[in-house]
């Protein structure tokens, strides 16, 4: 996901999915219904190098 990928630490990103790239048929766990939009917020709490 190219959202996650680019950021900075501290960095906030706020992550849309429609349906119909999710699991769009399928029910997950009893919050995510059928054909359900998701929305992912995530924040970056480190950045790390191949050297790390």
């Amino acid at each position: 996901m190219a959202g996650i990928r680019v950021g900075w630490a501290g960095g906030k990103r706020k992550l849309f999915v429609p349906a119909h790239l999710g699991d769009e048929e399928r029910k997950t766990g009893e919050h995510i219904k059928p054909h359900s939009n998701l929305t992912i917020e995530t924040e970056r709490l480190e950045v790390l190098t191949r050297n790390d």
